[in-house]
């Protein structure tokens, strides 16, 4: 691989790990999230008929299932 297409392709995967979710971080520079997570998050609670406080929101389905389980857990242990 060419050096200067070595040196894009690191720098594009830092940038990806860096700003990969805009939900959660603050976006790649220059487009910033425009809706605060807080208010995204009270906007899909009231759409599935749930308070804030009972949702949350997750970057994949790896780490919502992250979260799931302790919190199931915790609630069975009650």
């Amino acid at each position: 691989m060419p050096r200067s297409v070595e040196e894009e392709y690191a720098t594009q995967t830092r940038c990806l790990n860096r700003h990969n979710v805009t939900f959660v971080r603050d976006g790649i520079p220059g487009r910033e999230r425009m809706v605060p997570t807080a208010r995204v998050r009270a906007e899909v609670a009231q759409l599935t008929g749930a308070s804030k406080e009972e949702s949350t929101l997750a970057r994949n389905g790896t780490e919502a299932m992250q979260y799931l389980i302790p919190a199931t857990r915790f609630a069975e242990a009650r």
